[in-house]
């Protein structure tokens, strides 16, 4: 990386950023587990961090869905 000039970034950081950027954009944690090649969901939970915004979203849905009930 020093030869590029770009800055380091572990692997981990990479495969992180990479899981939270397609579960953010999918909301599939099947998907995040089948592009890092991991072998179990918990795993693949473990790189995905979804945003605050996907989190209040998914509750509201739920919430009215409940509620409905």
């Amino acid at each position: 990386m020093k030869a590029t000039g770009l800055p380091f970034r572990s692997t981990h950081i990479l495969r992180k950023g990479g899981a939270t950027d397609i579960y953010n954009k999918t909301g599939s944690v099947a998907m995040v587990q089948a592009v890092l090649g991991v072998s179990s969901m918990e795993i693949a939970q473990v790189y995905a961090k979804p945003q605050d915004s996907l989190l209040q979203s998914y509750y509201k849905e739920t919430y009215k869905k409940e509620k409905s009930l």
